[in-house]
């Protein structure tokens, strides 16, 4: 066999396998895209709390007073003649006026605190959005950049092995959209001629396809296979749901019937109840009867 023509072999396999390593490295998980990070407010997001707090105890000030006021308004105005209650009184409603006061400055400054406070953690955000995370994305782009031309270089010189492969190979394996089972024919063929598989390029091929074709029915049987066993799963589900929920449909009609039975018995243990009251009640007046008649058992 031409010398050339294995050497080109190889140079197109070793081109082959380090574009799949470059395409291997462009697309690992590790270096994906960076997410920025959730808002961390720190000491504004303990201000935030104790803010809210001071809005709901401004609100449950507001609440007292008001309810106060309602049961004030329900009752009527207090007929007071006495200078010392009338003293009490008006100091009253003084403390409800500095109780509205302060419950107003709680709830004001609680929403205003909350406020302040959202828009320091936004603006802390956005800055280590603009800042930051921006340097990141910049990095990573930077390093896709580079990995998008180291794999466009090698996949420049995969294409130009296929132009120098054109009349050695098959046209089918040295298109782009060839789809294979197994291994890549320029690395299966390679292969074979490396470990006296085959003699020639010929071999070689009849080889390649014959594997191929074990390799496309190993996957279908294994896809049929696949099918099979979910198609048994899903069966096996369904009467498995199918008798629980016929048990459970079984179990309700042995509680209804129950239920009748039971319904059953108390209405007839009543009846005779009520009959046996019902001949008592007779026989009682019965004897009442021969009481006022003056007709006694003897």
């Amino acid at each position: 066999m031409d010398g050339q023509v294995v050497d080109a072999l190889r140079k197109a396999r070793r081109d082959w396998l380090q574009a799949n390593r470059n395409l291997g490295a462009f697309n690992a998980k590790q270096d994906r895209k960076p997410q920025p990070r959730e808002p961390k407010g720190g000491i504004h997001s303990f201000f935030h709390g104790v803010n809210t707090f001071f809005c709901i105890l401004g609100l449950i000030l507001l609440a007292l007073v008001g309810m106060g006021a309602c049961a004030e308004a329900i009752n009527g105005p207090s007929i007071i003649t006495s200078p010392e209650l009338q003293k009490m009184d008006k100091m009253a409603a003084q403390g409800q006026t500095i109780v509205i006061g302060f419950g107003l400055f709680l709830l004001i400054g609680g929403i205003v605190g909350r406020w302040e406070c959202k828009w320091r953690i936004k603006k802390s955000h956005n800055k280590y959005l603009n800042g930051v995370y921006a340097e990141e994305v910049q990095e990573w782009q930077e390093r896709m950049n580079e990995k998008q031309k180291v794999l466009n270089r090698s996949m420049s010189q995969y294409l130009d092995d296929e132009v120098a492969l054109a009349g050695i190979l098959p046209a089918k394996y040295l298109d782009g959209g060839y789809e294979y089972d197994g291994a890549h024919p320029v690395v299966a063929i390679t292969q074979y001629l490396e470990d006296g598989r085959a003699d020639t390029i010929k071999e070689a091929i009849n080889l390649y396809e014959n594997e191929e074709r074990e390799a496309r029915r190993d996957n279908t049987d294994n896809a049929h296979r696949a099918t099979m066993q979910a198609e048994a799963r899903a069966t096996r589900i369904a009467q498995e749901r199918a008798a629980y929920e016929q048990s459970q449909a079984n179990a309700r009609m042995a509680r209804a019937q129950e239920d009748a039975n039971r319904i059953a018995k108390r209405r007839a243990s009543a009846a005779e109840e009520g009959a046996a009251n019902a001949r008592k009640s007779a026989e009682e007046l019965e004897t009442i009867r021969r009481i006022h008649t003056g007709e006694r058992g003897v």
